[in-house]
């Protein structure tokens, strides 16, 4: 948003081309970020999903109107459990200070 602004800003126009450069790594980093949380995720909880029969029981029960809202709340209980939920924010913490160190470290490139 705040590249966009920029972009949008007539007086700035001789640093379009920079900002654009800006704009795609900062998207592509924050794509590649996403995809090894989910694979970190994926890891750290596949064999406690599959387990866990009664979740997906649950899961699967859920439908009629507003099933997704019902699904997701369900989820994020699963997540939530104390067993799970250092685990999770573990990860969650572990995953975005490196995120951030490795876009720090390549914006100054």
């Amino acid at each position: 948003m705040i590249i966009q602004n920029l972009l949008d800003d007539d007086e700035l126009s001789p640093a379009h081309d920079m900002l654009d450069q800006v704009k795609r790594v900062l998207r592509s980093s924050a794509d590649e970020v996403l995809k090894k949380m989910e694979i970190v995720g994926k890891t750290a909880f596949e064999k406690d999903l599959k387990s866990d029969t009664q979740f997906w029981t649950e899961l699967g029960n859920e439908n009629g109107i507003g099933y997704r809202d019902s699904i997701a709340a369900t989820s994020g209980k699963w997540f939530k459990i104390s067993e799970r939920a250092s685990k999770h924010a573990f990860l969650l913490r572990t995953r975005s200070s490196r995120a951030g160190k490795k876009l720090s470290l390549r914006s100054m490139n």
